[in-house]
């Protein structure tokens, strides 16, 4: 046993370390099976940070294949229904549920520590549940409204501009527990060049892959997601874990929405 620890550690010393940090961040942010199991402390997360618009855009390239598999074979309501399940399971609902709890401690008290609070209750209350079953169906909206060239270009890109959603929210806004958690350590590592990096190269290749149509939603995801930010913060002296995951979701679901009308010009 010890001598299959020892050869284990020696397989992930030889991983090179943004390799290693690619990796980490695909095991938090999805279930996507990993060739290297690792188990990251807190701080080796935070560390992967940089990468998270990566993965939004690996979950964006199975998006765009399966999109295309299916349609060749099912009715374009049932393809927009696995697309939409395949958003959720492949993060096992991980920012839907950020956006639950966000919606239920803003609902629950009337004061920041109130809601902070409450956000971590384990127990899904009514307006959560609404918050989520709107989004799905906005989803499922939003992918019924995509065709053509815009359809694999949103596909594409939603997922990747919702992780760097995160990335820009834990570097631009305040994290307001005081405890050493995940988020404290994303918080610390958001600030490092290598995030900022991560934010220019996210847009620049998006700009470049798709022109004016991909400048106007990086615009879009921008305002939207520091707009939520800026309430969040107001309403809960910061943002939380769960308020990211909730401005990854509704700003994925704003490229959605916005792609039809700007890939038509």
């Amino acid at each position: 046993m010890g001598g299959r620890r020892t050869s284990g550690r020696r397989v992930r010393s030889l991983v090179p370390r943004p390799l290693s940090l690619f990796l980490v961040a695909v095991q938090f942010l999805t279930r996507l099976p990993s060739p290297i199991r690792t188990d990251p402390d807190p701080a080796k997360v935070g560390e992967s940070i940089a990468w998270f618009p990566v993965v939004g855009l690996l979950i964006g390239v199975i998006l765009v294949s399966l999109d295309r598999a299916l349609n060749t074979f099912l009715d374009f309501p049932v393809v927009n229904a696995i697309l939409v399940w395949i958003l959720v399971a492949i993060t096992g609902a991980l920012h839907l549920d950020g956006l639950i709890d966000t919606a239920d401690g803003l609902s629950a008290a009337s004061d920041p520590g109130g809601r902070l609070d409450a956000m971590r209750e384990s127990t899904t209350r009514g307006p959560g549940a609404m918050a989520a079953c709107c989004l799905i169906l906005l989803i499922y909206a939003a992918l019924s409204g995509l065709a053509g060239g815009a359809r694999p270009m949103a596909l594409l890109i939603a997922p990747t501009i919702g992780r760097a959603a995160i990335v820009l929210g834990y570097r631009t806004f305040p994290y307001p527990r005081t405890e050493a958690t995940v988020s404290r350590w994303l918080k610390d590592s958001a600030a490092s060049w290598h995030a900022g990096a991560a934010l220019v190269a996210t847009s620049a290749f998006i700009i470049i892959m798709t022109g004016l149509p991909g400048l106007a939603l990086v615009a879009l995801a921008t305002i939207v997601a520091l707009g939520l930010g800026r309430a969040l913060q107001t309403l809960t002296s910061g943002v939380t874990g769960d308020g990211h995951g909730a401005i990854c979701e509704i700003t994925q679901l704003a490229v959605l929405l916005g792609a039809p009308l700007v890939f038509a010009r």
